[in-house]
């Protein structure tokens, strides 16, 4: 063997949450060690880690092998494999190259939005995040909670992470709202949201204020026909002839 190289990598499909980085290859004495950095958006995320050589155009993964590659592998940094060349091949001269293959085996479940900071308006479309992931997790549903009981629940959605929700508008505004995300084939599989706020769809300052213009108004038109009339009746009623400057005259003396 004259020299190892890495220099691809492969992701498969259903890990496409997770990064490899620093993926090198080398040859120590009749072994080849191969080093890589896993980061993962959750910690817990659990992978199947493989690993191909270009000496059979990837075909098949390397057998032996052995260090932090196979089943159960968590996300970190500097992850060792150690390959034997020697168990696999029999004869072999040149360059090899190797694709690491990683495959999301188990993630937990976890609502990522909304949360405690998140509010929505009644009537309208949001966008639900989550992570959670099993082999029968295909689909999800998403339930809509208040006070811990159930209002609405949406079909089943493709385990995507993502997925829009529409709040009915019939909900009645105030805190103690919840989402849950659960796999359909499996009730013990599921994550629940913090509490949020549900909004009116129209704020209520906003609905109240035509209703306090037009009072105004009519106030104003009330109180401008009002004026003239008083002003009339001091000026123009024939029955105000008090003198109120002069003093009344005296009778004659008998």
């Amino acid at each position: 063997m004259k020299k190892i190289i890495a220099i691809l990598i492969l992701i498969s499909s259903l890990a496409s949450a997770q990064t490899i980085s620093n993926l090198k290859a080398v040859q120590e004495g009749k072994s080849v060690v191969i080093t890589y950095d896993l980061d993962a958006p959750v910690t817990t995320f659990i992978y199947k880690v493989e690993v191909y050589s270009s000496i059979d155009q990837y075909r098949l993964p390397l057998k032996s092998v052995n260090g932090e590659v196979g089943e159960k592998i968590s996300s970190g940094k500097g992850k060792k494999i150690e390959w034997q060349p020697q168990l696999d091949v029999k004869e072999f001269s040149g360059d090899v190259d190797f694709k690491l293959k990683t495959t999301l085996v188990y993630a937990p479940w976890l609502v990522t939005k909304p949360n405690e900071q998140t509010s929505y308006k009644r009537g309208k479309m949001a966008q639900i995040t989550w992570t959670g992931y099993s082999p029968t997790a295909k689909n999800v549903r998403l339930e809509l909670q208040k006070d811990g009981q159930p209002i609405t629940t949406s079909d089943a959605v493709t385990n995507s992470g993502q997925s829009d929700f529409n709040f009915p508008k019939n909900l009645k505004a105030g805190g103690g709202y919840q989402l849950k995300v659960s796999n359909p084939l499996n009730t013990n599989e599921l994550a629940i949201s913090k509490e949020f706020k549900i909004k009116r769809k129209i704020p209520l300052v906003v609905k109240l204020l035509p209703i306090a213009i037009i009072g105004g108004v009519a106030a104003a038109v009330l109180g401008g026909s009002k004026k003239p009339s008083e002003s009339a009746t001091t000026t123009d009623s024939p029955q105000n002839t008090t003198n109120d400057i002069l003093p009344a005259p005296q009778d004659p003396p008998k």
